[in-house]
């Protein structure tokens, strides 16, 4: 008994002398290969013993930070532009310290969602010949560990990583190839963090004051461990456990793809929720222009591979029998009101059988571009598709409908003419269209059916078919419903 009651003193004594016992702590958002972001104040948060001041230093910049009572610091760094590799140091007033290398100051953007932004780069389209390739390593990658949490943590683990191969094959294709697509056109290292999880609702990602605003519920239950994490969804505890760590991290923006779980729940709401966790998450990371760049649903029929459609049921659906996605994707695109938003329509891009649509560079690339046009400044560029402005009528029972799309011209990527248009008379019924382009931003659409047309559709199905839609740089029309003048 003597000789164990020895041992555990000893074991005591060695663990205050280590470097652990000592106060100073980190969360594993820093480390070694991490880029900072750069044209922002830099801030280094941490704990210590309450009172024991800190120091940090960043390429011949330092900032002196003082734990209180709680033990809690943060420094900050003037803002930098880009640069790399650096080191960056920080040294607790007892000596404790630690050091980082091959930092860089460059752009950070965290992707969340549920399964279609966690889908591996491997399992994507081209996946192996895409792995084989990602030695890139001016883009450094963050996997963000799964946790749940009751109430909101600052810590977490997980390491930045270098980009190769190994650390790119199952992080997200979106984040990849949304990292490529920005270190290609800005010439700076690009920091991408992989914060999400499959199956998911937006009220796992939220905060519960934000979600209280939106439901009325008290969440205080989960908060007091009173209710199980278990099931879906469990409000609030990603955004604590996978969210929250990051907020004191200055990013340049988000990008978000998730709704799949929402869709068939509770739509209707859903953009009350989206609009909720905009705002509270600019507001954590005191950053009302943080960008937030989001997708919108992919065309998609059910997700059963076992079960095929014929052709004629895949590219010439019921006009009267549009589905949930199809009434879901306006909503999303509710947040476009908000500025620092842009949006990827993805409508062309779905797999009719599987709701992991596969094509996700294409996708990534629409969303870079919207990051340079929204965030970075490049207006002029053409990054999405035309957006329908109104519709009136016109000679012989027909509608013309204005589109808004500046630089960029309508057009058909086939010769058979555009597809997926119907209209409905006040009957409320909805009959298939003809639509011809009469100028460079407008349409006619008519119907023999509908002689005095009252409302136009445009690929409003879950699923409308194959899309042929375009304007001339190459993005499909977003699908829409509008009421005539």
């Amino acid at each position: 008994m003597m000789r164990n009651r020895l041992l555990g003193i000893c074991l005591l004594l060695l663990a205050s002398l280590s470097p652990e016992a000592k106060g100073l702590e980190l969360s594993g958002c820093y480390g070694d290969h991490m880029v900072l972001q750069r044209n922002k104040p830099i801030v280094i948060a941490g704990r210590s013993a309450p009172g024991a001041g800190v120091m940090v230093k960043l390429a011949g910049a330092q900032s002196q930070a003082t734990g209180d009572a709680a033990g809690q610091w943060k420094a900050v760094l003037p803002l930098m532009a880009a640069a790399g590799p650096l080191t960056l140091s920080i040294r607790e007033s007892n000596g404790e310290s630690r050091c980082f290398k091959d930092v860089w100051v460059g752009e950070v953007w965290l992707a969340s969602g549920q399964s279609n932004m966690a889908f591996a780069l491997i399992d994507a389209e081209n996946g192996a010949a895409d792995v084989a390739a990602a030695y890139k390593p001016m883009i450094r990658l963050f996997q963000v560990p799964e946790r749940m949490e009751r109430t909101p943590v600052d810590s977490m683990t997980g390491s930045w990583q270098v980009c190769t191969p190994e650390s790119a094959r199952v992080f997200s294709a979106i984040g990849y190839h949304f990292a490529c697509r920005l270190q290609q056109d800005l010439g700076v290292a690009i920091g991408i963090i992989n914060a999400s999880r499959g199956a998911t609702g937006i009220e796992s990602w939220m905060d519960a004051h934000s979600l209280q605003a939106v439901t009325g519920k008290d969440y205080a239950g989960i908060a007091a461990g009173r209710e199980p994490l278990t099931g879906e969804p469990v409000e609030t505890v990603l955004y604590n456990g996978m969210i929250h760590p990051w907020t004191s991290y200055p990013i340049r923006g988000i990008l978000w793809y998730q709704g799949e779980a929402n869709a068939y729940r509770n739509h209707e709401e859903y953009g009350r929720l989206s609009a909720s966790m905009l705002k509270s998450w600019r507001k954590a990371w005191e950053d009302p222009k943080l960008g937030f760049l989001f997708v919108q649903l992919a065309a998609f029929r059910g997700h059963d591979p076992a079960k095929r459609f014929s052709e004629k049921e895949l590219n010439e659906p019921d006009p009267n029998d549009s589905g949930i996605w199809s009434a879901f994707r306006p909503v999303q695109a509710e947040l476009l009101r908000f500025p620092y938003t842009g949006m990827a329509t993805a409508i062309d891009l779905g797999d009719p059988y599987d709701i992991h649509p596969r094509r996700k560079k294409e996708l990534a690339d629409r969303l870079a571009l919207e990051a340079e046009r929204v965030i970075y400044g490049r207006i002029t560029l053409v990054t999405h598709g035309p957006y329908p402005m109104v519709a009136e009528r016109a000679e012989g029972g027909a509608l013309r409908i204005s589109f808004d799309n500046p630089g960029s011209s309508l057009t058909s990527k086939d010769d058979r003419g555009l597809r997926h248009f119907a209209l409905a008379g006040a009957d409320g019924i909805f009959h298939p269209a003809q639509a011809e382009i009469c100028a460079s931003n407008q349409l006619l659409v008519r119907s023999s059916k509908v002689p005095r047309p009252v409302t136009v559709r445009y690929a409003w199905s879950d699923y409308p078919g194959k899309i042929n839609f375009y304007n001339t740089h190459g993005f499909p029309a977003v699908p829409f419903l509008l009421d005539i003048r």
